[in-house]
This record gives structure tokens, C-alpha cells and sequence, in this order.
């Protein structure tokens, strides 16, 4: 029987050992699907941080596109001017996060104005991408560059900018886009043994991330270069044309090893649990089969010392062996199944948390009462709080870590809790960030969206999803001020004084106040003579200046161009109104130069001259027109007769159009003589018009309304046709050397039709001999006119300056113009018999016009007397109601001079 007991205790062990077999087998099995797990783990981690940073990069470059796009378009950029294209570059970089720089060259790549100081002249018509966007008008990008000082490596790209009427590139928007942004991502990433490195098209590693990533300027082979023993992916980024502007190769490389240790880990844990399961399964199999089993046998073989039992005996143990196998293979199973689940969980968390830490948003877990849970890696960074210092702590709690440098307002968060009227809320909060001495003051603005959760067995109540959204919503505050806001002197635009004054007058309907509406004077000449950038300095400096004489409850604002408005609240004004004019049009200096300026001033007060807005600035608008055309008076008070001036003159504008359709227009010729000799020196072409429904109007009144409504050029190609039809009877009448008078306004000289007309005709030496061009002599402070009346005269035509004295001209400065004629105003000859002074001053004039060898001509002689006057000057050509009135074609002959005879001479 001890033989019999022995053998059974052997089987014990046995069956224990022969559990062991197949836990071996699993636990080779798990460390294998561990091995697998991990790998398959690293080569996912490996390709999202490639697709990151590929992402990442198509992101970087689509809104860097899209902001260039923007900026384009902008008045600062649009309108050239340096210091103001400064300034307003200077503060985009400052806001603005994505660029390291903006510039903005000329298409001639002259950098004249730049977001970051120059300390020297830079041109960049030489760059690639550069040509590219003026060759092809359109976005253009660069490649990877590193920089020559710093070492650090950007994306410059290039925006076209437009010119509105003409459509063709004016210059173009530069921006920087540093390439610092994936090393930053790697970093936070905080991966074990990460490596990752770029290589441009042809294979050259241009960045490097790691100790074991390849050498920068190596041109990496994955095939040769880089051992087995890593999980490599490589991610393609092309971005440009077909010639692929900026072709980058991502690559990303995590060790294999890790997934070796892990396997290790896994043999060695599993090992080790096989082991003390076996050992404590053992020992219960040993002393369960003793006491249940093998002393129940043994008592019963004492008692009935059988043969025959001890078969049966047998067989009951090895059932018993073959139950305890089956318990050994499902605790195998279960326990894989569990390790299996158990790593899938694990990969699953790694993922989430990679994802929450690349992500640009923040996540915030809150409990009911609102404790923080969770602080997200981008939430620390909105907040420079470390979660482990804001965690279960109530989210107010924020303030007093941050106190020292910038203050939350949480206020919307709880009132918008408070209501709990949706199952997601949006709260935008702000963060003002205090000054510093390693950064100045700013404010940020995030938005919260907020959600409720109720997950069974979870501490979170509110989940938040927190966004940056300081760049946008600065951009609606940027657009809200453009909107209500002068883009270039920063008063207050059109738009906003008329609702300020609306809102004046709703706020107390009974109270007075004036509007002032002043409009400079010569302004245009400024533009045209200095340049826009002098203008546009000259605009900034006396809006400065007005702003900085008001009182508290006075405003002014820019309503355009040079027009500024002035809002007094009180009705009696005319003291304080002249006070300021004569304030605010002292000499000022702008750009080295001293301007002296005037303006002209419409008056209009509320509620005498309306009830809203619109209608006092149209009446102020009306009195400053007024204002323009008075040489007393540099402020006028509107009142209902402007308004009846202002409707005759539409009525005249309106009758103009008509006389150019029905041909009411019709020209008068007067002769120009010498009556020491009895010549007729040539006819001048006056313009006479007798209109239907206003009657017979003067040229003086309807000639300013057709140069302010455009129609003097229509006016113009009629004078010129006519003239050119009535020659042939005019040189039947007086000879074929007469001449004809044309008058030309500077406004004509700048018609196209016209001067394309006049050139056409200077083929014909017949025409250019027969015509006379007459000018005005504010003609010649306008250096486009005189160009043009340079190519005229080269053409063979003769200038006459005609109404000499009555405008802005000297003697000096006519002898360096193309006056061929000068003709002498009437309003001289009028004068000259009241005095000895305007005597002398006419022979002077006749004196000095003879010293510079041109032709004279007084004009409006009436008198005998002022005749023989004249001509004691030795000024010998007259033109007036002495000698011949201005007569229709059909009127005139040789017997309208008074005495005149056929003899002609050329002037």
C-alpha cells in the first residue's frame, strides 16, 4: 500500500508539472502578441506624427495664404504710404502669432516699408518666389531658407497687391513664416527616443530632431542609412505649381527596442505569475488530493486490502488530472484575454493623450460645484498654470495663482451655467495679460464650450472645450474700428459723426449745437505738386492738431478727402468757430516743408437747418460750397438761399446736357486788331448759349458748372469742331492767314479725345497755322497741363495766356512756360485812368512782356482813350467793344470794326 501511496503522490507532481507545459506555451504566446502589439503601436505613433506634422504644415501655409490674402486689400497697404504701411505692418506682426515678419516691397523689390526695423536699404526682385508671384500674379511660395544670421529655418511668401482701376500689380505683401513650429510639437510630444528629420527634394536633411537622426546636410538613403532596428515613416508635403516651389520630405523614426522591452517585461511578469499560480495551484492540488483524496483511499485500502480497488483508484486520479488540466488552459486563456484588452487599453489611452496634447484647442474637466479634474497641456499654456497646481481646485481659483501677471474674467462662465438653457454653451472670457518687464500688456480672448455630462461612476460634470480666439476677435475689433473710423487720420469717419449727431439729437431733442464742415483750399495742387505721401502726411498733422484743441464735448471727424466736420453743442458758435479756424490753418511744418493753409467753412445749426444728420451736413455742405466761391467770406451760414442756388445750379447742369443733345450751343467770333494799322490779327471763338428753358446764360455762370459736372469736355469737342467747320468762311471773310482764338481749360487739357483730336490736326500745317490755343493762367500750376502744353507747342501750335493778372502767375515764372501770346486782362485797362499806380503797373507789364519777346494783347477795350494809352506803351494788338462786339458766323464782314480794313498780318 506504501508503494500504492507513493506512486499516487507522484502523480501529483506530475500532473502539476504537466500544467506547467502549456502555461509555457502561453506565455511565449502572450510575450509574441506583446511583441506584435508594441511594433504595430510604434509604427501608429510613428505615421500620426508624420501625418501631424505634414497636417500641420498644410495648415500653417493655408492661413499664412489666406491672412496675406487679407492684408492685400487693406487701405494701409493699398495706399503706399510709407510711414503709414509701417505702422500698420509693425502692428500685425505684433498681434499676429504666424509670421516672424511682413514687408511689403514695390514690384521693383524695393522694401519700403517692413513690419520689423531696417538698418539697411534691402531689394528682393532677385528672389525666386518673389518673381514667381509677379510673373504669375498670384500667391507664390518659397523653399525651406535658413537664415544667414540666426540659423533658423522659414517659409517666405508672397502676395500680389492690386491697383483697383487699372488692375495691374502696384507691389506686393512679404511674409515670414517660421519653421520652429514641429519642433515645438516633438517636444511637447515627449516620446522616448523620438527622431525626426526633413529632407528637401533632392534628399538633403535640412532639419533634425533626435541624437541619432541623420547629420544636417547629408543626403539620407533609408535603405543604407538607417538600421533595421527602428520604425521609420516617411510623409511627403508638396506645396506650389508643377515645378513644386516647396517639396519637403517629413520623416519620423521610433526605436524598436521599446517594443523589445516591452515584450521582455511581458515574458518576465507573465513568468513570474505562471510560477506562483503553479507553485500555490500545486500546493492546493498536493494537500486537497492528501486530504480529500489520497487518506480517504488510504483509510479505505487499510480496511479492505483489495486488488481490485486499487484499478479503480487509479482511474479516479486520472480523471482528477485530466479536470485539472481543463482549469489550467481557461485560466490561460482568461488570463491572455485580459492582457490582450489590457494593451489595447493602453495603446487606446497613449492615442487620446497625444491627440488632446497636438490638438490648438484646451480641454477642462469640472465637477458639479466646479472643481478642476483635468487641465489640458494647451489649457496650462492659455493660463501658465500647471494642472497639478489648479487641480481640485474651483476653477475661480485661477485668479490668485496667476495674480502677478494677468487677470481672468470668469463672470460669463458662471452667469451663462447659471441659466443652463442649452445642452452646449459657448461664454467668449477674457484674459488681460499685465505688463512686464519681459513683455508689454496685452488682453487674449478664449471661448468656452461648454457641455454637461452625466457618465455613471464619473466625477465630471462639465466638459469644456477652450479655444484661442485672440487673433479673431481682434480682427472684429480691427473691423469695428475701420468701420467707425477714419483708416488714416484715426478720427472718427463719416459713418460715426453722423450717428454721434443723430444720437445727440435723440438724446436731448431740445438742445442746439452747429455743425462746422471745413474743406481745404488748394489742396489738390499740394497732392499734385508734392506727391500723395506729402498729402497724406500734411491730412495727419492738422487732423492731429484739430483734435488736440478740443474741448471735451466738441468731436470732430474726417468725412473724406480733405473735408473735416466740427460738432460745437451750442447754437451761438461764431467765436469759438473762428478761433479754431484760425487755429487750425496756422503754418505747419510736414516733411521738411512749411504749408500755409486755408479752408473754406459751411456753417449749419440743429435745429434751424434740420433734424437729422444727413440734412445738416448737406446744408453745412451747401454754405462751405458758397464759402468756396466767395473772395470775402471764408465761413458762410447756410440758409434757404444756397438751397435756391443750389437747385439753379443742378437746373443748369441738367440744362447743359440737353444744349450738347439739341445744339443750343453757338459760337461768336470777335476780331483781335491793331488800329495803328488798321489789321486784323485774328478772331477769337467765344461760346454763347440761349437755352429753352432758362433763357440766354452767361459763360461765366455756366462754364464752372460744366468743369465741376465734366461737361466742359463735351463743351470742348464742339468748340473744336465748329471752328474747324466755320474756317473755310472765316478765312473767305478776312483772308486765308487769319487765325482763330480757342480757349482751352486745364480740365480740357487732360481729355484724351481731345488732345489725340489736336495732334490728329498738326498734320495738316494748314490747321496748326489757323489755331490759336488760349489758356488760363491757373492752367500753369498744374505740371500735367503744362506737359501737355509742351507737346502742343512742339506740335507747331501757338499759346496765348489769356485774363493775365487775375490769377497765380509772375512774369518770371511765364518765361519759362510755352506762351507764345500774352493777353492782358481787362479788368488793367479799366483801371489804369484811376490811378497813377495801375498806370504804371500796365506799362511795366507791357514792358516786361516785350523783354520776353511774346506777342500782346489787351483785352475789354472800350475807350479812345485807353486805345491811345496803350499804344503810348507800345502795346499795339486790342480786342474789344471799341473795335468789334462778338457776332455770329453769318454776322460778320469787313465793316464790323469800326473802321477796320482787309489787311492782315500773322501774329
Amino acid at each position: 500500500m506504501s508503494s500504492f501511496l507513493s506512486t499516487l503522490n507522484q502523480k501529483v507532481i506530475l500532473a502539476a508539472l504537466l500544467c506547467l507545459l502549456p502555461s509555457i506555451f502561453i506565455s511565449f504566446n502572450n510575450v509574441w502578441n506583446t511583441y506584435n502589439t508594441q511594433l504595430s503601436k510604434l509604427r501608429g505613433d510613428t505615421d500620426f506624427f508624420a501625418e501631424q506634422m505634414m497636417n500641420l504644415q498644410r495648415q500653417q501655409i493655408n492661413r499664412a495664404e489666406s491672412y496675406l490674402k487679407s492684408l492685400a486689400n487693406t487701405p494701409e497697404i493699398l495706399s503706399g504710404h510709407t510711414q503709414t504701411c509701417q505702422n500698420f505692418l509693425a502692428q500685425q506682426v505684433e498681434l499676429n502669432d504666424l509670421f516672424s515678419n511682413i514687408g511689403s516691397p514695390l514690384v521693383t523689390g524695393e522694401l519700403t516699408c517692413n513690419g520689423t526695423p531696417l538698418n539697411r536699404v534691402v531689394n528682393v526682385k532677385d528672389r525666386p518666389y518673389i518673381q514667381k508671384a509677379i510673373q504669375q500674379a498670384s500667391f507664390s511660395i518659397s523653399k525651406l531658407i535658413e537664415d544667414r544670421a540666426t540659423h533658423a529655418l522659414s517659409i517666405n511668401l508672397a502676395q500680389p497687391v492690386f491697383d483697383k482701376t487699372s488692375g495691374e500689380i502696384t507691389r506686393l505683401v512679404v511674409g515670414v513664416l517660421p519653421f520652429e513650429w514641429w519642433q515645438n510639437l516633438l517636444n511637447d510630444a515627449n516620446h522616448e527616443n523620438l527622431m525626426s528629420f526633413i529632407t528637401d527634394k533632392g534628399g538633403n536633411v535640412i532639419a533634425r530632431f533626435g541624437e541619432q537622426s541623420p547629420l544636417l546636410g547629408q543626403i539620407f538613403n533609408p535603405d543604407s542609412d538607417f538600421s533595421k532596428d527602428f520604425v521609420l515613416v516617411e510623409k511627403q508635403f508638396v506645396r506650389g505649381n508643377a515645378n513644386q516651389d516647396l517639396s519637403l520630405a517629413f520623416w519620423v523614426a521610433l526605436p524598436k527596442q521599446q517594443a523589445y522591452q516591452e515584450a521582455k517585461d511581458a515574458f518576465i511578469k507573465s513568468v513570474l505569475i505562471i510560477m506562483i499560480g503553479l507553485l500555490v495551484s500545486g500546493l492546493i492540488l498536493v494537500f486537497s488530493a492528501k486530504f480529500l483524496f489520497i487518506r480517504p483511499v488510504s483509510s479505505l485500502l487499510d480496511e479492505f486490502d483489495s486488488g481490485t480497488n486499487s484499478h479503480s483508484s487509479i482511474m479516479g486520479i486520472e480523471d482528477l488530472d485530466e479536470s485539472i488540466k481543463q482549469i489550467a488552459l481557461r485560466q490561460q486563456q482568461t488570463k491572455q484575454n485580459l492582457s490582450s484588452t489590457e494593451q489595447e487599453l493602453i495603446q487606446a489611452y497613449h492615442k487620446q493623450d497625444m491627440i488632446l496634447k497636438s490638438v490648438s484647442v484646451g480641454i477642462v474637466e469640472l465637477d458639479k460645484a466646479l472643481n478642476v479634474l483635468s487641465f489640458s497641456r494647451r489649457c496650462q499654456s492659455y493660463y501658465r498654470v500647471l494642472e497639478k497646481d489648479i487641480k481640485n481646485r474651483h476653477l475661480d481659483a485661477l485668479n490668485e495663482l496667476t495674480y502677478f501677471y494677468q487677470v481672468n474674467d470668469f463672470q460669463s462662465i458662471y452667469q451663462a451655467l447659471e441659466e443652463q438653457n442649452k445642452d452646449v454653451i459657448e461664454v467668449i472670457s477674457r484674459t488681460d495679460r499685465k505688463m512686464t518687464q519681459y513683455s508689454d500688456a496685452s488682453t487674449m480672448y478664449f471661448k468656452w464650450a461648454i457641455s454637461r455630462v452625466n457618465f455613471e461612476g464619473s466625477e465630471a460634470h462639465w466638459v469644456a472645450v477652450v479655444e484661442d480666439m485672440t487673433e479673431h476677435q481682434l480682427k472684429q475689433e480691427n473691423l469695428a474700428e475701420r468701420a467707425s473710423t477714419d483708416w488714416l487720420t484715426k478720427l472718427p469717419n463719416r459713418y460715426a459723426i453722423m450717428k454721434m449727431i443723430d444720437d445727440a439729437i435723440r438724446r436731448d431733442s431740445n438742445t442746439g449745437f452747429t455743425l462746422v464742415l471745413f474743406d481745404l483750399n488748394g489742396f489738390k495742387l499740394i497732392n499734385d505738386s508734392f506727391g500723395h505721401d506729402v498729402g497724406d502726411a500734411l491730412i495727419i498733422a492738422l487732423s492731429q492738431r484739430m483734435e488736440s484743441l478740443l474741448l471735451d464735448d466738441e468731436h470732430i471727424g474726417r468725412l473724406g478727402g480733405d473735408e473735416f466736420l466740427l460738432y460745437l453743442p451750442r447754437r451761438q458758435a461764431i467765436n469759438r468757430i473762428q478761433f479754431l479756424q484760425h487755429c487750425f490753418f496756422e503754418p505747419i511744418e510736414v516733411m521738411e516743408r512749411t504749408f500755409n493753409c486755408s479752408a473754406s467753412a459751411g456753417i449749419s445749426v440743429y435745429p434751424k437747418n434740420g433734424n437729422d444728420a444727413l440734412g445738416l451736413i448737406r446744408c453745412a455742405d451747401l454754405a462751405m460750397y458758397e464759402a468756396k466761391q466767395s473772395t470775402k467770406n471764408d465761413s458762410v451760414y447756410y440758409d434757404t438761399e444756397l438751397e435756391k442756388k443750389s437747385i439753379k445750379r443742378y437746373e443748369i447742369e441738367s440744362a447743359i446736357r440737353y444744349a450738347l443733345s439739341n445744339n443750343e450751343f453757338k459760337l461768336h467770333y470777335q476780331p483781335v486788331v491793331n488800329p495803328t494799322n488798321n489789321e486784323i490779327l485774328s478772331v477769337e471763338a467765344l461760346i454763347r448759349w440761349h437755352s429753352l428753358s432758362q433763357g440766354t446764360i452767361s459763360p461765366a455762370v455756366f462754364i464752372p458748372i460744366a468743369e465741376e459736372s465734366g461737361y466742359i469736355n463735351l463743351i470742348g469737342h464742339f468748340v473744336l469742331e465748329q471752328v474747324l467747320e466755320d474756317l473755310p468762311q472765316l478765312k473767305q471773310i478776312y483772308g486765308e492767314k487769319v487765325c482763330i482764338n480757342m480757349n482751352l481749360s486745364p480740365h480740357q487739357l487732360k481729355d484724351a479725345i481731345l488732345i489725340e483730336r489736336l495732334t490728329t490736326l498738326a498734320e495738316q500745317e494748314e490747321k496748326v497755322n489757323s489755331l490759336i490755343l488760349e489758356i488760363t493762367e491757373s492752367t500753369l500750376v498744374d505740371e500735367e497741363a503744362v506737359l501737355c502744353l509742351r507737346q502742343l507747342q512742339v506740335l507747331g501750335y501757338k499759346i496765348a495766356l489769356d485774363d493775365f493778372g487775375t490769377g497765380f502767375s509772375s512774369l518770371s515764372h511765364i518765361a519759362k512756360m510755352p506762351i507764345h501770346i500774352l493777353k492782358i486782362d481787362q479788368s488793367f485797362i479799366s483801371q489804369s485812368k484811376h490811378s497813377d499806380r495801375d498806370l504804371i503797373l500796365l506799362k511795366n507789364i507791357i514792358t516786361m512782356a516785350r523783354d520776353l519777346e511774346l506777342k500782346i494783347i489787351a483785352e475789354g477795350v472800350e475807350y479812345s482813350d485807353q486805345a491811345n494809352q496803350l499804344i503810348e506803351f507800345g502795346c499795339f494788338n486790342m480786342q474789344g467793344y471799341l473795335y468789334a462786339r462778338p457776332k455770329p458766323l453769318e454776322e460778320l464782314d469787313l465793316n464790323c470794326m469800326n473802321g477796320a480794313v482787309n489787311k492782315l498780318s500773322e501774329v
